[in-house]
């Protein structure tokens, strides 16, 4: 869905969404596991019917993409994969911890927008760059920075322009000095 890293990851363990922790104990468990232990302790098992929909993007690739993998790839390969994103959660954990810190550290709210010094913004690594104004972007508008939004960023990072606009009557700027 274009959500870099993140959507690669797919549902956590454990996560905050809109403030709410959302605990999901049994994603470690597969679903003959689920209900085995489900017919072994007499609990009735329950299957969402949209959980077999493939017209939801999830389940295409668990309904369609995993099981042609399995067999084309073979199970070792799936373990592999899974694995895989097991280290991109591990990668994107590392990766919010610094943008949170950049963003804190350099980032400063003003009375209708987010600024950071321009030196600063520049020298710092490109996917801080970019994770410090999703931040900001999310802070203060509430929605997600769109790759053709951060295409646009960029023109005025390569001097291009010194504006542009992006969503929601925002926009991004370069002025001298700051």
């Amino acid at each position: 869905r274009g959500t870099g890293i993140r959507g690669f990851t797919s549902m956590e363990p454990v996560a905050t969404l809109r403030g709410l922790t959302i605990i999901r104990p049994l994603l470690s468990f597969d679903k003959k596991a689920l209900q085995s232990f489900a017919a072994k302790n007499q609990i009735p098992y329950r299957d969402d019917r949209t959980n077999q929909d493939s017209q939801f993007f999830r389940n295409k690739i668990r309904l369609k993409i995993i099981p042609f993998l399995s067999r084309a790839l073979g199970k070792q390969a799936l373990d592999k994969l899974l694995t895989f994103r097991s280290h991109l959660a591990m990668h994107q954990s590392f990766i919010e911890e610094r943008v949170s810190d950049a963003f804190g550290r350099y980032w400063k709210k003003k009375q209708n927008h987010f600024q950071v010094p321009q030196k600063v913004f520049l020298k710092l690594h490109p996917v801080l760059q970019y994770g410090t104004l999703a931040h900001a972007y999310k802070a203060f508008i509430g929605k997600t920075l769109e790759e053709k939004e951060w295409a646009k960023v960029q023109k005025v990072l390569r001097g291009e322009v010194r504006r542009v606009n992006l969503r929601t009557n925002s926009f991004f700027s370069i002025k001298d000095g700051h």
